[in-house]
This record gives structure tokens, C-alpha cells and sequence, in this order.
């Protein structure tokens, strides 16, 4: 049996079928996973598979004459990856090892899996011709939808679209060291003495690190956050010496909530999302890191809450978005997103940054952020908003130094001149009428 390519199924079946995040599921996996397994080879097969998804579709279409169910969809994809892209595993032990895998939940398709992976695998692959149709070139070379390379196009040249495509950032994952438990040179040092490698962050009290190896020092856990460098920046940016009463309205998993509590004891944040099984993970993050200024409640976003209208110094609006951002460190975004999820979620942030706007004091702040390159998600949203409601105006975000795109309204990280994740930030204060 190869154990790689029966993980790699697992942990692909709970992205593809249970819609589950990637990162959690193969974390979770590695994590547990026993001694003399190749996490490496594992890691590549399950974000090659999602990174190549749509690719791997095109592939898949020009041998099957019915496309199958989700579960033998993703024992193609990854024998096309494995045998295509990788070419790591031998194709004999490709098509046998998926043909027994498949056979554990319908033995009917285990014909169908063996004779078109060795379609695949034998003959010569087209793909889309770039000068006859560029869209869809770019959605198969790139594995982006067709509806969101022509929303890009609707915002930024031919240039800048390549470049958001095309950019690849550091393989290292971005954490936060936790303060409260040891400094960031003793932690450099566990690092130095167990081989884990590591590069300096923008912000001293962070780190790229290694985080598979990092995974295999489970005492370790309790050091660090794994964050990204602009969900940090945001963070920061909701905090300042007058914000003693703060509330994140859209806080799971919890990151910004627990970052914001633990810069000042004396804070009191509350943290709000409209799942309760959502908050749960916001409270397992504040417990695990012995936040106790950290109050969370249940709360509809969307709709008006008189016990927080005027209450708060510093509201924060990390609000739901397209994700288009995220792509490079997270493409299972991308997975079953249509053009009218992005329609809808303009809707619910519009909606979001009105109600909240009751909710901070006069002379506080909102801080409006997401993991999105859109302007319709992002300067637009700001400006509309900005046109109605005359007693807020732009204040200054801080970018600590990074690179990043600014305009009347934020600031916007972009992976190829920022190298982190794709992000925007604005923050708006509320004046007297």
C-alpha cells in the first residue's frame, strides 16, 4: 500500500466532498500522522491537486465521456497530478493504488478509474490555445475561473493580471511568537537548535518559519500563532492607545480577536460571529492562549444590535469576501466559488460596514479589511459608504514598512510587490454631525 497517495485521498475526499479547509485538514493530518511517512511528498500531492484543480478538470474532460461522482473525481485528479505534474511516483503504482481505493466505497467505478488514468497518464495532453482564447488559457494555465480572470481584467491591465496569476510567495508559513510565553531570541533559538529554518518578518515579533518541520515539535505549539503578516497588520491597525472597548464583529477563527486582547490587558474585545460553532473555535484560540479579556457573543452581523450601538472605540469589520487575495497561499477558495457568490457578498458587506457604523463612538474607529484584491470589495465599498454618511471620513493605515498599493480609501497588499498574501485595509473615523 502507498501510504502517501491514501493520505493524500483522505485528506483531498474532506476538501472536495466535506468542504472542509485545506490547511486545517492536512495540518491536522500531518500532525497525527505516524513515523517514516513522506509529509513532504504528501503535502505536495494534496496542494498540487487543489492548485491544479482546474487544469486537472480539463485533463480529466478529454478522457472521461461522463464525468464521474466528487469521490472518484478526486482519485482522477490526483492520479493525473501524481503522473503529469509530479512525476515522483511510478505510473503503474498510481493507477493500482487509486484502483484500490476507489474500490473501498464502489467497486463499479474501479473499471472506469483504471482504464481512464491509464488514458491519461499514456497519451499526449492539449491544452487551450492562448491566442484563440486567452481567458480561458490563463483558467486552465493558472487554474482561476473564467469569471474571476474577467473580473480581474475588469480592474487591471494585461500586465498586472499576469503578475497576480503568476506570483508565487514564500513556501515558509508566517507566525506570531506568543509573547506571554518566551521572547522572540529564545524562540529563534529552539528554532537554530532543531534545524528548523527560519527568515525575519516585517514585524519583530513574527517569523517565516518552516512549518512542517515545526509540526514535528509538538511542545513547540504553545510558542507561536500561525497568522498571516496583513491579518497581523490589520490587527494592529484596530488597536490604538484610546481603544479600550473593542469589538471584531466577524471573528472566527479568532486570530485578530486574541492578537487584539493580548496587546493590552486592559482592553476589553469582544468577539462576535453569527455560527456558534464558529465562535467555539474563537474560544478554543483564546483559551489556548490564556486570553481571559476576550467576551464573545453570538451575533447576526447583518442586523441591528441596540446593546452596541455607540459603545465601542474600535469596531472591526474583517468582513466575508471573495477570498481572491488568498489564492496563493489558500486555492481551495476556489473550490465550488461562483460569479454570484461574489455579488452576493458585496451585498452582505455593504450591509455589514451600515450596521457597524452604529456601533463606534464618535471619534472611534472602524477598521475595514479582506482577503480580497477586488476594489468592488474593497475602495468601492468605502466610497459608496463614505457618500452617505458624511460624519465619517479616511484616516491613515499604517503598512509597517511593506510594500503596498494605496488610494484615497486603504491600502491594498498585492503578492508580487508585498510578498504576503493579497489583502486590503481602511479605516474610517467617526466625527461628530
Amino acid at each position: 500500500m502507498n501510504k502517501e497517495l491514501n493520505y493524500s485521498y483522505n485528506i483531498l475526499y474532506k476538501i472536495y466532498v466535506k468542504n472542509s479547509y485545506l490547511s486545517v485538514e492536512l495540518n491536522n493530518a500531518l500532525y497525527n500522522m505516524e513515523d517514516g511517512v513522506n509529509k513532504g511528498l504528501i503535502t505536495k500531492i494534496v496542494y498540487g491537486v487543489v492548485e491544479h484543480d482546474i487544469a486537472l478538470e480539463y485533463i480529466i474532460k478529454q478522457f472521461a465521456q461522463k464525468f464521474p461522482s466528487v469521490e472518484t473525481l478526486v482519485a482522477l485528479k490526483i492520479g493525473t497530478y501524481a503522473g503529469i505534474f509530479l512525476n515522483s511516483i511510478p505510473k503503474y503504482t498510481i493507477v493500482n493504488e487509486l484502483v484500490e481505493i476507489v474500490k473501498r466505497f464502489n467497486k463499479n467505478v474501479s473499471g472506469f478509474v483504471n482504464a481512464t488514468l491509464k488514458n491519461i497518464l499514456n497519451s499526449k495532453i492539449s491544452f487551450p490555445n492562448k491566442d484563440k482564447n486567452l481567458e480561458e488559457y490563463l483558467s486552465v494555465k493558472y487554474s482561476y475561473p473564467k469569471w474571476l480572470i474577467k473580473t480581474l481584467f475588469n480592474y487591471y491591465d494585461k500586465e498586472t493580471v499576469l503578475k497576480i496569476l503568476s506570483t508565487k510567495i514564500t513556501e515558509f508559513t508566517h507566525i506570531r511568537v506568543n509573547l506571554a510565553e518566551i521572547t522572540v531570541d529564545d524562540f529563534k533559538k529552539l528554532l537554530i537548535k532543531n534545524e528548523i529554518k527560519y527568515q525575519n518578518s516585517n514585524l519583530d515579533f513574527c517569523l517565516y518559519v518552516d512549518y512542517e518541520k515545526l509540526l514535528n515539535y509538538k511542545s513547540f505549539s504553545k510558542y507561536y500563532v500561525v497568522q498571516g503578516l496583513p491579518s497581523i497588520i490589520t490587527a494592529l491597525n484596530a488597536v490604538n492607545d484610546r481603544s479600550f472597548n473593542i469589538l471584531d464583529v466577524c471573528s472566527a477563527p479568532g486570530g485578530k480577536s486574541v492578537l487584539m486582547a493580548s496587546l493590552n490587558k486592559n482592553q476589553k474585545v469582544t468577539a462576535c460571529d453569527l455560527h456558534m460553532h464558529r465562535l467555539e473555535l474563537v474560544k478554543q484560540y483564546a483559551k489556548k492562549y490564556n486570553i481571559k479579556n476576550l467576551t464573545f457573543m453570538q451575533n447576526d452581523a447583518t442586523k441591528l444590535n441596540q446593546e452596541f450601538v455607540n459603545k465601542f472605540d474600535s469596531v472591526l469589520l474583517d468582513v466575508p469576501c471573495s477570498g481572491s487575495g488568498v489564492i496563493v497561499k489558500k486555492p481551495d477558495i476556489l473550490i465550488n466559488r461562483k460569479q454570484e457568490n461574489l455579488n452576493e457578498l458585496v451585498s452582505i458587506q455593504k450591509q455589514i460596514l451600515e450596521i457597524s457604523a452604529n456601533y463606534v463612538k464618535v471619534g472611534g474607529i472602524i477598521t475595514y479589511s479582506t482577503c480580497s484584491i477586488l476594489p468592488c470589495e474593497n475602495e468601492n465599498i468605502l466610497q459608496e459608504f463614505l457618500k452617505s454618511h458624511t460624519n465619517f471620513s479616511v484616516v491613515p493605515v499604517n503598512s509597517y514598512g511593506i510594500n503596498v498599493k494605496e488610494s484615497d480609501f486603504g491600502i491594498t497588499f498585492f503578492p508580487f510587490t508585498s510578498q504576503t498574501e493579497g489583502f486590503f485595509i481602511g479605516r474610517l473615523i467617526k466625527n461628530a454631525n
